[in-house]
């Protein structure tokens, strides 16, 4: 409570987990209304972090409702209009030599150009009519950079609802290929999303210091032996196009949630951190709540990822379903 009253040398997501288990500590004290009330607080200020998320979660029951069905809208964004106009971009450097690059088909050398470029202080108009570029472009991975760069202060404050802005912060590329492989494999098509946003923010190209390749960042040892399993043809040059990373990664990632009883949270953090190693984190702390279990997982980059995961999760089941 101290904490609270005097919040200012911490960040907003460690002001939301101050709220969060003070909430949950006085629900755990028979104090329910005054945990509510905690929450409740939280939420006004924080509306959109994976604290208010899962805080939502718990009050609906504790129950993921994963399912492999393709409901909710089509995989279309809804319009932002008419065709964008160009013209605010052309004083910007680099995004002339980038948009005739987009236009003679190197997407992904285009989108490594502008990389840098959309995370520069720019004029309002002009990051309006990049949105609509890049909606239009379908370069999801520079929409979520400029997003971040130029509205995360709005997002922060606001709840993630149907609108154009959250539907540019979540989208649902490649949609037709996740529907049919969500349904082939039974797996949910919001909780792949999730998952690559996370790995790759739905750059094509993503590659990691350790080697990991595409949208769902896998590495080509692992792929291998998956396509070989699954009866596909494996080519490593083509790991990072579409066609052939999300299968794997989506075959992959069945494979996970099997091991793990269909529990996404235990899934994202075997993705992340190996299933062998979260075997041994659910032995040790696997009676515990599962808000429990994620603060004690010890590797600081996966308990990060399993909350960006979880939130994008949610969020993606919000707008879509």
């Amino acid at each position: 409570k101290r904490a609270l009253a005097h919040s200012t040398p911490f960040d907003p997501v460690d002001q939301a987990r101050l709220y969060y288990w003070r909430g949950r500590v006085q629900m755990l004290q028979g104090q329910t209304q005054a945990g509510r009330a905690t929450w409740k607080e939280m939420e006004q200020h924080f509306p959109y972090g994976y604290y208010s998320a899962m805080a939502q979660w718990k009050r609906a029951g504790e129950k993921f409702a994963l399912s492999a069905g393709a409901d909710g809208q089509d995989g279309v964004a809804p319009d932002t209009g008419p065709a964008p106009r160009i013209k605010a971009l052309w004083a910007i450097p680099p995004f002339p030599q980038a948009l005739f690059l987009f236009s003679v088909g190197e997407n992904d050398l285009g989108t490594s150009l502008l990389r840098d470029a959309v995370a520069q202080q720019m004029p309002q108009d002009a990051v309006q009519e990049a949105e609509a570029v890049f909606y239009y472009l379908n370069r999801h991975y520079l929409q979520l950079r400029l997003l971040a760069n130029h509205e995360m202060d709005l997002m922060r404050h606001s709840t993630p609802d149907d609108t154009p802005l959250w539907r540019r912060a979540f989208p649902r590329p490649h949609w037709e290929v996740v529907k049919r492989l969500a349904e082939q494999e039974h797996v949910d098509p919001y909780f792949i999303f999730a998952i690559m946003r996370e790995e790759s923010r739905f750059f094509t190209s993503a590659y990691s210091h350790a080697g990991a390749k595409g949208l769902m960042q896998l590495m080509p040892s692992t792929a291998k032996q998956i396509a070989r399993r699954a009866g596909l043809d494996y080519d490593e040059g083509q790991l990072h196009t579409p066609k052939l990373n999300i299968p794997i990664g989506t075959i992959y990632l069945k494979r996970v949630l099997e091991r793990f009883d269909g529990n996404p949270l235990y899934a994202a953090a075997a993705y992340n951190a190996g299933p062998s190693t979260v075997k041994r984190w659910v032995s040790r702390y696997g009676q515990l709540p599962l808000d429990e279990f994620v603060e004690r997982i010890p590797f600081g980059e996966t308990q990060r990822y399993v909350k960006r995961v979880f939130l994008s999760y949610i969020v993606y089941t919000k707008l879509y379903r």
